[in-house]
């Protein structure tokens, strides 16, 4: 922004015509400052509604779309657009505004080797790149054909990072005409470019968390499956066991070495004449219906049975509900 400074009057000029040579020269000051104090002021209010974008909506995509266009309007460039990389230093114009549909550059696959030779370390330590005239500018000659075929002759580029890391850039070209970037326009596009690296960000962590809640619900429904398939085998297999014509029972051995009843089929009352009810109240029930005679081999053989991880079959009298051994 430069200052108002009335030039003196040289003696011997006629007075009155160097009054309004002086008045024309610091009108056309006020209207330069007028103008820059317009432009700052839209400046502002760009970085303000994106800063404001961002906190208050998740949508990425409407978020650089707006930016770039409002870049376009603002700074009267052809084309605007913010590139991604992708891990070999190819990438793609993601969003883009233009001034003429056949300068579109939207989607297209892009990658330059002479940028990488020339730029990429430049960008990754945050370093913004203002050119003027392509064929004028220091540039290796295979980036200006680069450049050319996509009609740029000036360009204002800015890099992203995204948790410190390269991660796009964003471009403004010129593809009418040379064009000479003001401090004021590179200092612009540098702050705008934190707002959208805080919004690239924001973006990255909403679908961590996303992709988190999604394996959630994944494993939560998977339990669920899991769940209702045990449920559903362990009802069957309790209608298999009832029905059956036999007294099953499952018994667990503690450490201390006695048994504990976890299950007693409907069985149980059809040949011992007790319901299963009665054999899950009294826990010694089953070993007192069973023959003194009888005991004996029954420890002695499920015991070796279990230390030598087998089954084992014995025959057993025991003492039904109406007071005969059966």
């Amino acid at each position: 922004m430069s200052s108002i400074d009335p030039a003196p009057i040289a003696p011997g000029d006629d007075p009155l015509h160097a009054l309004h040579q002086q008045n024309q020269k610091l009108q056309q000051q006020v209207s330069q400052q007028a103008l820059w104090l317009q432009g700052q002021a839209e400046r502002d209010r760009i970085l303000y509604s994106t800063a404001l974008r961002i906190r208050e909506s998740l949508d990425l995509d409407t978020i650089l779309a707006t930016t770039v266009e409002q870049v376009r309007q603002l700074l009267q460039t052809d084309r605007a657009l913010i590139y991604q990389f992708e891990a070999d230093w190819s990438g793609q114009a993601v969003v883009e505004a233009i001034s003429q549909p056949n300068w579109s550059l939207l989607g297209r696959s892009i990658r330059d080797k002479c940028f990488e030779a020339q730029w990429l370390r430049s960008y990754q330590e945050r370093k913004s790149r203002a050119i003027e005239d392509i064929h004028s500018a220091a540039l290796n000659e295979c980036h200006v054909r680069f450049l050319e075929q996509f009609h740029v002759r000036a360009n204002l580029v800015v890099p992203i990072l995204v948790h410190q890391s390269l991660w796009g850039l964003l471009i403004v070209h010129q593809c009418s005409g040379t064009r000479q970037w003001q401090p004021s326009e590179v200092d612009f596009l540098e702050q705008l470019a934190v707002q959208v690296a805080i919004a690239i960000t924001q973006a990255l962590l909403l679908e961590q968390q996303q992709q988190s809640n999604r394996r959630l619900a994944a494993e939560v429904a998977e339990r669920q499956r899991l769940a209702l398939a045990l449920q559903t085998a362990n009802d069957t297999l309790q209608d298999v066991l009832n029905s059956a014509v036999a007294a099953i029972s499952s018994f667990r051995l503690t450490p201390d070495f006695t048994w504990t009843a976890d299950y007693f089929s409907m069985g149980h009352q059809d040949i011992f004449g007790y319901s299963v009810a009665e054999f899950e109240a009294h826990a010694d029930l089953w070993a007192s219906l069973v023959h003194p005679e009888d005991a004996e081999r029954i420890i002695t053989a499920t015991s070796e049975a279990l230390l030598g991880g087998r089954s084992c079959t014995v025959e057993y009298r025991f003492r039904h509900a109406q007071g005969d051994w059966r």
